[in-house]
């Protein structure tokens, strides 16, 4: 994905209004000034909890209820949650096709931030290392 170069003219054009409204005030807050680091990591608990317990309820006779909840909870699943409702079967590959792209991201979202440092806010000075002798 790094080499990629035919995603950068998208990605700069979403970019744009993105750093206008995130660009400021609330982009230090969501960005983790006051608490010490980003807040994305801590408001996707949620989603990603509720789904990844709906997705072990799917094969499982009895439990539909309770994974549609699950997966309503989690907010974004929309379509998922709109299927189960008249079409259950394509509501659950939904659901699992929605898990896969959910995981792919993490994946992604967790290199960049990780192995490549994207987007870390660097307020914080460095603390020396402890050298092993």
């Amino acid at each position: 994905m790094e080499t990629a170069r035919e995603i950068d003219a998208p990605a700069a054009t979403v970019a744009k209004p993105l750093r206008r409204l995130f660009g400021g005030r609330v982009g230090r807050e969501l960005g983790g000034r006051r608490i010490g680091h980003p807040l994305h990591p801590l408001a996707v608990t949620v989603p990603i909890g509720a789904w990844a317990c709906a997705a072990p309820l799917d094969p499982t006779p009895g439990n539909d209820a309770a994974a549609r909840r699950l997966v309503v909870a989690g907010a974004f699943f929309t379509a998922s949650y709109l299927r189960r409702r008249h079409e259950p079967a394509g509501g659950k590959i939904l659901g699992f096709v929605d898990l896969m792209v959910l995981s792919a991201g993490g994946a992604l979202g967790g290199h960049l931030s990780y192995a490549k440092g994207a987007g870390v806010f660097r307020w914080q000075s460095p603390r020396p290392q402890a050298v092993d002798r």
